[in-house]
């Protein structure tokens, strides 16, 4: 009798997998590697969907840190899905591996065949495309059109180079030296020229490269930097005087004329520790700037009026970096629980018009390059930790255009029609839990980590007029956390276990310690409603050599956990605790 091609196959996966499954009996904690060879082994040779589907759930909820792994265990849980009929299931998690992984071309391809036989058509609505693979580093400043960016060579990180994305032509290095970085590369509005700083000199050449015109020759006090240009002949420029910059040197703010050198003051900035990343409005009416008063102190958005001079605050605290602008909206970054996160804020006047807008919360390796007129986002991504030179470059084509939640939904990626928002309540019916949010609060947006059906959701809220008052509201599958009985009271190390816990999950990932979280024994609270546990407490800990209070709560029934957690200086815990509590006291878990 002979032996079916299919049969062959399943004893070289016994061979190929056994070992591993084997090996790794005995070890208490298995990589997500190996449990993901332990999923495919239950899948395809024991042919056990049901053990399969609870390995990929395991890998999905406790291995966010190696999105590889979780990339390949998600779209083996859609296979699965699909192989036991549940069509539902099967489209709606082969879509979550578009959304989730964009940058795995091999997965994301077989995504939408998979989609395709099943009579459905992807819908994520965020067309992604690798554009380039570059020998160097994108270091921001693309052209409005898209066509040209401007990258650092990984042979000599002192030059920039112009490079076209669609042909990948370097159409010119600026070259630099040991002693002098090339700085301050700006494209012109019209994409035709580019400013940029070497050896004390401020120049303006065109996209070839040829006959670089010295544009303004800084005196041996005066440092300055190209950040931008307001229109095709003219230059934006900061400058101080003083050989080293400190806290409470005067910036001044300037426009250059390419034609006859003049530099013309416009403006000064209040006295600040450091700036960064400065973006001229896509009107050339404002700049936008983060800015820090202290090295302990917040991290600011400013924006500078060009006609004025006039200075305004448009976010007062946890600006990572600025992006640019789309439209009449500032774009900039957050860093939360070590993951990047991009938001906007609409400016009218100079002024903030309304509060800031969570757009993409899953950008935890990308390197943002710049975003262009018809919203656009280009970011680049080491392929592999081990490729030191090479970065690949990707578009997100038109993605803060369509990019617009609905009104009666909260902003997130996925799960814009998932978690309804009323005018002051919130429910999950996927994850059965409901809130009330307390009467002024704001509910600032909603993302999620892995999985629409399996992975941590995160709700983001402020209390207005209370500084740093973001509560985060985090839910998902209980996993991780210690069994506790409901007919002995727990003690205080059993309620600091569970707290700290949630707080490792928060900061650091699930399954990671933080030392530097110390719970006050006598803030730790247990209360039994139901079937479910109800923890509380208070930590302190610091954070760039500032005193922190974390104050925690969370709610566990046998299958899923909400967690909410409000960051404060230690002065203002007695005022904000109760706040805290009118949230946590209305979280239910069905």
């Amino acid at each position: 009798m002979k032996t079916s091609f299919l049969s062959q196959v399943r004893v070289l996966l016994v061979a190929a997998v056994l070992p591993l499954v084997a090996a790794t009996a005995t070890t208490a904690a298995e990589s997500p590697s190996l449990l993901l060879q332990k999923g495919i082994y239950a899948e395809e040779v024991e042919r056990n969907l049901d053990s399969a589907i609870k390995i990929y759930e395991q890998i999905a909820a406790e291995s966010a840190a190696n999105r590889s792994v979780v990339a390949q265990a998600q779209y083996r849980l859609a296979v699965c899905y699909q192989k036991q009929g549940k069509k539902e299931l099967a489209i709606s998690t082969f879509n979550d591996v578009l959304k989730q992984f964009p940058s795995d071309v091999t997965l994301g391809q077989k995504a939408r065949e998979a989609l395709a036989q099943l009579g459905q058509t992807p819908s994520d609505d965020l067309k992604i495309r690798r554009l380039a693979s570059v020998d160097g580093t994108p270091v921001g400043s693309v052209t409005p059109d898209g066509r040209f960016i401007i990258y650092q060579p990984s042979v000599r990180p002192m030059d920039r180079s112009i490079y076209e994305i669609a042909t990948g032509r370097i159409w010119a290095t600026l070259k630099g030296d040991p002693e002098n970085t090339v700085r301050g590369v700006y494209f012109s509005p019209d994409g035709r020229r580019t400013s940029y700083r070497y050896a004390g000199v401020i120049y303006v050449v065109g996209i070839d490269g040829a006959d670089p015109k010295p544009v303004y020759r800084m005196d041996k006090d005066t440092r300055a930097m190209p950040f931008g240009w307001s229109d095709d002949r003219t230059i934006l420029v900061n400058w101080w005087s003083g050989e080293k910059w400190t806290n409470g040197t005067t910036k001044f703010v300037g426009k250059l004329d390419i034609e006859t050198g003049v530099l013309k003051e416009i403006g000064r900035l209040p006295a600040h520790e450091e700036d960064w990343s400065w973006a001229v409005s896509s009107d050339g009416r404002y700049v936008a700037l983060v800015v820090q008063h202290n090295p302990t102190g917040p991290t600011q958005l400013w924006a500078l009026e060009l006609n004025s001079g006039r200075v305004h605050s448009l976010v007062e605290n946890e600006v990572n970096g600025l992006e640019g602008w789309f439209g009449a909206n500032a774009v900039f970054t957050r860093q939360n629980d070590r993951v990047q996160e991009m938001w906007m804020i609409a400016v009218r006047d100079g002024k903030p018009a309304g509060e800031p807008n969570l757009v993409r919360s899953d950008l935890r390796t990308a390197n943002l390059c710049g975003v262009i007129k018809d919203g656009s986002v280009y970011y680049s991504e080491r392929p592999s930790p081990s490729a030191s030179a090479t970065t690949e470059l990707w578009v997100i084509e038109r993605f803060l255009a369509t990019n617009a939640a609905p009104k009666n939904y909260l902003m997130g990626v996925g799960i814009r029609e998932e978690i309804r928002a009323g005018e002051n309540a919130v429910f999950d019916p996927k994850f059965g839990v409901s809130a009330t949010v307390p009467s002024g609060w704001v509910i600032r947006g909603a993302t999620q980590s892995i999985s629409s059906y399996y992975g941590r959701r995160t709700i983001y809220l402020s209390i207005p007029g209370v500084a740093h008052s973001q509560v985060v509201m985090s839910y998902g599958p209980r996993t991780g956390f210690p069994a506790i009985a409901h007919s002995t009271p727990p003690s205080s190390d059993q309620i600091a276990a569970q707290l700290e816990e949630a707080a490792c999950r928060r900061t650091a990932g699930a399954g990671k310690s933080n030392p530097d979280f110390k719970f006050r024994k006598g803030t730790l609270v247990a209360r039994s409603i139901g079937n479910n546990w109800v923890f509380s407490g208070v930590a302190d800990f610091t954070e760039k050599e500032k005193a922190w209070v974390m104050c925690f709560s969370l709610h566990l029934s046998e299958t899923s956990r909400v967690s909410a957690d409000l960051r404060v200086e230690p002065n203002d815990l007695d005022t904000t605790l109760p706040e805290l509590r009118r949230l946590t006291d209305t979280i239910q878990l069905r």
